[in-house]
């Protein structure tokens, strides 16, 4: 007879964990995924009112617009050839500053092309810039595939196979663009999409904002019909496959037997027995909301902690239009507006002062981008503007039920809702009576929907400090308990997906991605 097989239970059902599920599956685990939200998908998911639905975390994604790109491939397996992507266009970002607005394109040619149109005498320092933006990203696969080797090997291959990456990363952004230009306004604006990770240059990591930069060179994406087909087309196949999953089951920790997990137990009681868990909870959320005390203490977890910080939180408008994104002339290009060229300066400025300009407004066309919306949401259409907004200032409403907190609480959403509706009119006035619907969420929001306890969406800063953490791999020092998501690999959609494939290489020792490459 042969052996049953292990069972392998995933906490969080976020792209991470689908794509752990997905190959478990294919490897012959026998695979459960619990999600503490109604809905699974994590950041994926999408809410609802009236007639419309806005994304959560899904603005646009780089790197689908062909078979040959290794993130199409994995995507075009996993969801049985179901999930589709419609290209946004030629113009991806429009960066807008007080002075004049920059156009990002899709291509290498036309993206130097136009940067070097605004900044003539930087063309060398460009093209330069160029070049090291492409020996980055053929460095991130040593780097981060290192993460999946077991010890000894990891310790005697693994300073060659980081060396080259960490060469970049851990440099921060603004120290890094010195040497291809000492424009500030030029800085400026190849830092302008540092709100895809919420790091400002002075803190960032360079290989960031570099991966950044290359993720959407070859065009940006979105998901037909909206960004919870990612997660309802992966998960119809994970159960086609026999796993399962198990919504409102929020885990209050896990258990171990002898030193070595044997499973986990729901906030309800229940207990979930497992070979083996895996989370896409975050690191945070994994070491000190779900171990057991004693096991906190365990190889110093709280001093590796210390070493890494809950990336930025962020509040988002939601608007509902009467009329179509074609009606309004709504475009499918995201649009960032900034007050200053020094995102620093101005993100200090707004920390100290709610009253200061946002130091980035970040405005998304969902309906405009989805050919499939008005099939299914008629003449509508539906604008979302996001900017960082610290935890700390609504901490002191975190223990007040959502949709029930005080006047106070939402007074303050009410100004910097109508401050965000603001910078949304300023730039697109047709549509001032067209509102039917407006809806501003929180870091509370976010912490309520996702369980990242200081609201934060990108899990752990990018910044140099945390690139060199050897521990943030997928195998912990506890037998039996795994870990994936961002955290372990970078923060995007992408990045979670190929910490997924990640993690079970690491616990199968196969190299998964021989199945995808052509």
């Amino acid at each position: 007879m042969s052996e049953p097989a292990k069972k392998a239970v995933i906490i969080g059902s976020g792209i991470s964990g689908l794509t752990a599920a997905y190959h478990l599956l294919q490897c012959g685990y026998e695979v459960k995924i619990l999600e503490q939200h109604y809905e699974p998908g994590g950041f994926t998911h999408t809410f609802k009112r009236r007639n419309f639905v806005w994304d959560i975390g899904v603005h646009y994604i780089g790197q689908m617009g062909s078979e040959k790109y290794l993130s199409r491939q994995i995507f075009d397996v996993m969801s049985g050839g179901k999930l589709q992507w419609a290209e946004i266009g030629p113009q991806i970002d429009r960066l807008i500053f007080p002075d004049r607005s920059y156009n990002l394109l899709k291509g290498k040619e036309a993206w130097l092309e136009t940067l070097i149109e605004a900044f003539p005498e930087d063309e060398y320092g460009l093209t330069l810039l160029m070049e090291d933006i492409k020996k980055i990203a053929r460095s991130t696969e040593n780097f981060f595939m290192e993460k999946a080797l077991a010890q000894p090997l990891a310790w005697i291959a693994g300073p060659f196979l980081r060396r080259n990456f960490l060469k970049y990363a851990n440099m921060n952004t603004k120290y890094a663009l010195n040497k291809y230009s000492k424009n500030p306004k030029l800085h400026g604006v190849l830092a302008g999409q540092y709100g895809d990770f919420g790091l400002t240059p002075a803190r960032s990591s360079f290989a960031m904002t570099a991966m950044i930069i290359n993720h959407y060179l070859n065009g940006a994406f979105y998901p037909v019909g909206g960004s919870k087909e990612i997660a309802a087309t992966i998960l119809a196949e994970i159960q086609r496959r026999g796993g399962s999953i198990q919504t409102r089951a929020k885990v209050k920790s896990i258990q171990l037997h002898e030193k070595r997990v044997s499973g986990l137990r729901l906030e309800k009681g229940e207990f979930i027995p497992a070979d083996i868990v895996i989370s896409s909870a975050g690191v945070f959320n994994t070491f000190t909301q779900m171990l057991p005390e004693e096991l906190k203490q365990k190889d110093k977890l709280q001093s590796k902690l210390e070493k890494v910080s809950p990336s930025a939180a962020h509040i988002c408008l939601h608007l509902g239009l009467d009329q179509s994104a074609e009606t309004l002339h709504l475009p499918k290009t995201n649009h960032w507006v900034f007050p200053d060229y020094d995102h620093d300066g101005a993100t200090e400025r707004f920390l100290k002062d709610i009253k200061a300009p946002f130091p980035v407004v970040f405005i998304s066309f969902p309906s405009a981008k989805d050919p499939a919306w008005k099939e299914s949401h008629g003449e509508t259409a539906t604008i979302e503007a996001i900017s960082l907004a610290p935890y700390e200032w609504f901490e002191k409403w975190q223990k007040q039920k959502v949709m029930q907190r005080d006047d106070e609480y939402n007074d303050l959403k009410e100004i910097l809702q109508e401050r965000l509706l603001s910078s949304v009119t300023n730039l697109f006035p047709q549509i001032k009576n067209h509102i039917i619907h407006a809806e501003t969420s929180t870091p509370l929001s976010t912490k309520h929907y996702t369980n990242y306890q200081r609201g934060e969406i990108y899990g752990l800063d990018h910044s140099p400090q945390r690139f060199r953490q050897r521990w943030l791999r997928p195998k912990t020092s506890i037998p039996g308990l795994w870990l994936t998501g961002q955290d372990i690999v970078t923060d995007g959609i992408v990045g979670a997906m190929m910490s997924g494939i990640l993690t079970v290489a690491a616990i199968t020792g196969k190299n998964l991605l021989k199945q995808y490459k052509k």
